[in-house]
């Protein structure tokens, strides 16, 4: 497997990392005899990476425009079209915690959703779940780390401590030391990494949580807080806790639910003032198409105009409800980005 860049995976990194078990066996055990089913497999493997696309991946390739730094996100469409014509090179994979887009994933999520989605459903858990059989240890999000039923996730926990429970079972061993196999030493790796992602970005203030306080009042989570030791997310109910070295949990915020910072910082409705295109000067269809080419990071240049218009279409107010309507807008898309590369 490749080195990661920038949290993401290569293409086929991804395709090794979150494929079916079984495909991905098969494929490599008939790539190295070329038998005739190979093509066959392979594109078996590249409709599984692509069903995934916006929900479980998020493609992204480096930003064409003048002055661009960052990412911009393929969808589905763009990403197919990359590599029907072999362009694959440039492709990161993320997961959605490591997405250059992961606050906007989780806004409006529950915590206990966000995590059962981001974790413990993510594509290279899921595999490497099946591949060491330990699926059932976290069925319903239960936490690994103990002896005894539990779902508080501890926030501080390590690749370490997930290794040494996993190979137990969750239980406590004598004589000799059993051996970790390399799927499960990937497997503590990934579910360590998904849960210091989630931190870190509740941490950073990019995503904030927003619950009952302990004094009865809702409020959003401080995010120096969500630093401090002996935290864990209760992931039944979407509490955050606080630990004692007796093994209790005490409620800090209950019910919380996950908000961009991005998002609260511009009000509903408001435009976004970007210093790349005269938007008071269009007419209102034209400033909405600019603020969702905007705030969504759309790069034309990369998706192309139909694929950006078809994005476009699906976050405005008004889709266009007619062939003739569609054209219109992929010609009106293609204008306002001409206009922001030359004042970029």
């Amino acid at each position: 497997m490749t080195e990661e860049t920038d949290g993401g995976w290569s293409f086929e990194e991804a395709l090794a990392r979150t494929s079916d078990p079984g495909i991905w066996d098969r494929y490599q055990a008939e790539k190295r005899q070329q038998t005739p089913t190979l093509p066959d497999l392979r594109r078996s493997l590249v409709a599984g990476v692509l069903a995934k696309i916006s929900t479980k991946l998020f493609a992204a390739v480096p930003k064409t425009m003048k002055n661009g730094d960052g990412r911009a996100m393929l969808d589905r469409a763009a990403l197919e079209e990359r590599i029907a014509n072999e362009k694959t090179e440039e492709i990161r994979l993320f997961v959605p915690l490591n997405a250059p887009n992961a606050a906007e994933c989780l806004n409006g999520q529950g915590l206990a959703e966000a995590f059962q989605q981001c974790v413990l459903d993510d594509p290279e858990v899921t595999v490497l779940l099946d591949r060491t059989g330990k699926r059932p240890l976290i069925e319903g999000g239960r936490c690994p780390l103990g002896p005894c039923i539990d779902y508080h996730w501890p926030l501080d926990t390590t690749a370490s401590n997930f290794e040494y429970r996993l190979l137990r079972d969750g239980l406590v061993s004598f004589g000799d030391e059993p051996r970790a196999s390399r799927e499960l030493v990937a497997l503590s790796e990934a579910l360590a990494d998904r849960v210091r992602a989630i931190r870190s970005l509740l941490v950073s203030g990019k995503i904030q949580g927003y619950g009952l306080s302990t004094s009865l009042t809702e409020s959003f989570v401080p995010a120096r807080l969500w630093a401090r030791k002996g935290l864990s997310i209760d992931v039944s109910s979407g509490d955050l806790c606080q630990g004692d070295d007796k093994g209790n949990f005490q409620p800090l915020w209950t019910g919380i639910e996950l908000r961009s910072a991005v998002a609260q910082a511009i009000p509903h409705g408001e435009p976004i003032q970007k210093a790349a295109a005269p938007m008071g000067r269009r007419r209102p269809k034209g400033r909405e198409v600019e603020l969702i080419l905007g705030g969504k990071n759309i790069d034309v240049d990369v998706s192309g105009c139909k694929a950006a218009a078809a994005e476009v279409a699906r976050h405005m107010k008004c889709p266009p409800s007619s062939i003739e309507d569609t054209k219109a807008l992929e010609k009106m898309v293609g204008r306002i980005w001409e206009t922001i590369r030359k004042t970029s």
